[in-house]
């Protein structure tokens, strides 16, 4: 009876601090921002004067922002954020 009673104590113990440490750990924030201007302009560089350019950007990017906020992730304009770490920004390859 009594190796129960420390078996059930050190689970409550257990279970309380793995609790505690889940409630004080960061949460990354589920963000991520496209810079759409540097993707523009790189694609006016790339095929100037070419519609069909623009059209495919607008589907690359369209499903690229699917996917994330598929995943739960909101996904901003660069030009909606102030300040952002570099690994919030989503690449384009």
């Amino acid at each position: 009876m009594k190796t129960f009673l420390i078996l059930a104590a050190a689970i409550l113990a257990g279970a309380a601090s793995g609790y505690y440490g889940a409630m004080r750990a960061p949460v990354p924030a589920q963000i991520a921002v496209i810079d759409i201007d540097a993707l523009v302009k790189a694609a006016a560089d790339l095929t100037p004067g070419d519609p069909r350019a623009a059209e495919a950007l607008t589907e690359r990017l369209k499903k690229r922002a699917g996917e994330l906020t598929a995943k739960g992730i909101v996904v901003l304009d660069s030009k909606a954020v102030i300040n952002a770490p570099r690994a919030a920004y989503v690449d384009f390859e």
